[in-house]
Formats: C-alpha cells, structure tokens, sequence
C-alpha cells in the first residue's frame, strides 16, 4: 500500500539530493537575518522568533515594548545560540517604522522579515472552519 502511494504522488520525481534530508536540514537559515515584529509578547511574533532562530536565521526582535523585545531577544541568544537584537517601536508609525528599518540595516544585512504586529483597532478574525 505505501508502495502505491509513493506511485501515486510521483515520489520517484523529487530530487534525490533531498530525500533524504530532514526538513530542517532543507530549510538551513544560516548566516540569514529576520526582522520579526510584534515580537516581544506571548504570540505568533515570539513564535516566529524563536523558529527563525532554531533555523539558523539572526533574529531581530520589534515591538513596542522595549522590555519585551529585550526579554525575547535574550530568550533567542539562549536557546538557540543565535545573534538577536532588541528594536523598540511602533511599525504603524511611519517615522518609528523608518527608524526601525535603520537600526535592522545598521545591524546587518536583512533577508527576511516576518510582520505579526497589528494595527490598533483591527481585530483579529475567528474562523470556525480550516478552509478560511
């Protein structure tokens, strides 16, 4: 049956350099830099942070609460050995969000950013079913 199935969705087509890699392996980060916003609270930021960094990326941590951006930031160094810096601020401000960027630039080169702040007054949405 398991024979059938690799039939099925074409297995003898993926590349053989990569199957046999782990999915981490295959998603190596390493000398990469990320900015994460709306990353100094309990959330998806501080999440997304953390799984950056276990990956291999440098993280910077952005939120509006400065104390919370430097305990996350000192939580990746930690756990994950990774280079991570603190930037406090507000990314719906447009003067904050340029300063933001500067001190991201000034730390090194960013490859990726991951935006989990949100604008005050929206609310997130709820849904009860997996297709929205």
């Amino acid at each position: 049956m398991a024979r059938d199935l690799l039939k099925e969705i074409r297995a003898d087509l993926l590349p053989t350099h990569i199957k046999t890699k782990r999915v981490t392996e295959l998603m190596d980060l390493g000398g990469k830099k990320a900015v994460v916003t709306g990353a100094g609270g309990p959330g998806l930021g501080q999440a997304c942070a953390h799984r950056l960094a276990g990956l291999g990326a440098a993280v910077a941590v952005v939120d509006l609460s400065e104390e919370g951006a430097a305990r996350v930031a000192a939580e990746v160094r930690e756990r994950w050995g990774a280079e991570a810096v603190a930037v406090q601020g507000n990314v719906f401000e447009w003067d904050q969000a340029h300063r933001i960027v500067r001190e991201s630039r000034s730390w090194s080169t960013t490859s990726a950013a991951a935006r989990q702040a949100r604008s005050p007054g929206r609310r997130r949405r709820r849904s009860t079913s997996p297709s929205t």
